[in-house]
């Protein structure tokens, strides 16, 4: 994208950022974003772009609420080449080895055969929790109630294992 194309000194407003990110969704289709960066010299830059609900044509803000999405994988895929350059994780091990003693382990399908390299890609045939009604519902309710609480593993896994192997 070059968004940091002429970033600003440390002192300048987040209306630098703002003009970088204002037609975004509407050039790539998505309702709304945020973003923020934090500068060398520490200062935080924020920004918000588009609609928070198409519905009710409310503005995005930089205090709506978000999920991460996927930009968690990156740092998980990072630390993941980081262990295993460091002979400490075997991508090819099954993760049995980890994870045998948690409560939904036996649960999934195939648990036995269950690799960390078929988790990165995605391939282990676990559902994606947060494409489930049940999750939606949750987290509707925790951002009205608990905005700043997270979801643990244990609340996760066994939303994922109801909706069956894929």
């Amino acid at each position: 994208l070059g968004l940091m194309a002429g970033a600003p000194a440390s002192g300048q407003t987040s209306s630098w950022l703002a003009e970088r990110i204002g037609g975004l969704p509407g050039e790539h289709g998505f309702p709304g974003m945020t973003a923020g960066l934090t500068l060398p010299g520490g200062e935080t830059l924020s920004a918000a772009a588009g609609l928070a609900d198409r519905e009710t044509s409310e503005v995005m803000t930089v205090d709506h609420v978000m999920a991460a999405g996927s930009t968690g994988k990156t740092f998980v895929a990072a630390g993941a080449i980081d262990l295993v350059l460091r002979g400490d994780l075997d991508l090819d091990a099954p993760v049995a080895s980890w994870l045998s003693d948690q409560p939904w382990f036996n649960d999934l399908a195939h648990a036995d055969r269950i690799t960390p390299r078929l988790l990165l890609l995605h391939r282990s045939g676990i559902a994606e929790y947060y494409a489930q009604d049940e999750f939606n519902r949750r987290h509707a309710e925790r951002l009205a109630t608990d905005p700043d609480r997270y979801f643990t593993t244990d609340e996760t896994i066994p939303i994922a294992l109801a909706a069956g192997p894929i």
